[in-house]
């Protein structure tokens, strides 16, 4: 069977073969064993179509979103995404604003944070050993999370895994492909993905390209937000390498693979970073702290927990 349709091997948490139909060549992606819990299908099948719709991903032909399975276009010769490439850079940021700016609704929902406390409940019922620090860590990263929503503004379609391995390059197209995580959410999010997710920006990187996403140079609330986001983004990923990790032991048809140490390592002292210049912003932005007051409803003791934090 696998001479007839060859695996890809490229996928983290799914099964994908190519195959050919009628002289043109397509990959059929199986859901992986588990997938279910974490990724929302029928939002998955609703943003493709939304996708194809808008121009972003030409390659969508069809997926079930009860089953989960999904047929795409093969595109041969593909390059790899280069982040050292400004025009690449910013034509991909360019491809998020426009997906945000597009008024496509989905109702769906993704929360980074929230998602966030689904998979630690899960790997604490799993028996999941914490690394040392890590509720500290959880700590800091709640201590983001209302300023940060505070500047979020309207709910807005994102893809919410936007990063390199998912932007397809091929001459002068450009197609953002893998659309599992997409529903409403904050649009600083897909900023913080595109961030966070790769090994090639450091904290300040992530400043120097914020101009190229809004096509101008932010304000220091836009700022404090996206790196906000950055952090709190890395944190879902940082528990998430976690939760394959957890995994990966029992599943014996190669459909999940734990996540190396090293690069959930990295994901970590990344995220401390994005942390700690998130605060220092914070402290010198009393804009966000005035917002913040304003919000309805709001937890006292976080209100005066992020005070103390900037003094």
């Amino acid at each position: 069977m696998s001479s007839i349709f060859p695996p890809i091997k490229q996928g983290l948490t799914n099964l994908s073969f190519y195959f050919e139909c009628r002289g043109e060549g397509y990959v059929y992606r199986h859901p992986g064993a588990g997938t279910n819990e974490i990724i929302n299908r029928p939002a998955e099948a609703f943003a493709c179509e939304m996708a194809r719709k808008l121009g972003l991903d030409d390659t969508f032909v069809a997926e079930d979103p009860e089953a989960g399975w999904k047929v795409s276009k093969f595109v041969p010769d593909c390059t790899g995404f280069d982040y050292s490439d400004a025009s690449q850079v910013e034509r991909a940021l360019s491809m998020a604003r426009r997906l945000h700016e597009s008024g496509a609704e989905s109702p769906w929902k993704f929360d980074f944070f929230k998602e966030s406390l689904k998979i630690v409940h899960l790997l604490r019922e799993e028996g999941w050993a914490f690394p040392a620090g890590f509720e500290k860590l959880q700590a800091n990263i709640e201590l983001l999370v209302a300023p940060m929503r505070a500047g979020s503004g309207a709910d807005v379609l994102c893809h919410n895994d936007f990063y390199g391995p998912n932007l397809l390059v091929h001459g002068d197209d450009m197609w953002l492909i893998d659309w599992e995580y997409a529903a409403m959410g904050d649009y600083g999010c897909d900023f913080g993905n595109f961030v966070a997710q790769s090994d090639y920006f450091d904290v300040q990187g992530a400043f120097d390209i914020m101009p190229l996403y809004f096509g101008r140079k932010p304000t220091s609330e836009e700022e404090f937000h996206l790196i906000a986001c950055t952090a709190i983004v890395g944190w879902y990923w940082y528990v998430w390498a976690m939760l394959m990790n957890a995994r990966a032991p029992r599943r014996a048809n190669g459909s999940m693979c734990g996540t190396k140490p090293r690069r959930i390592s990295r994901r970590k002292r990344f995220l401390c970073l994005a942390i700690n210049r998130s605060r220092a912003i914070c402290r010198t932005t009393s804009s966000a702290f005035s917002r913040l007051r304003r919000l309805e409803k709001m937890d006292v003791r976080t209100i005066t927990a992020l005070s103390r934090a900037s003094n």
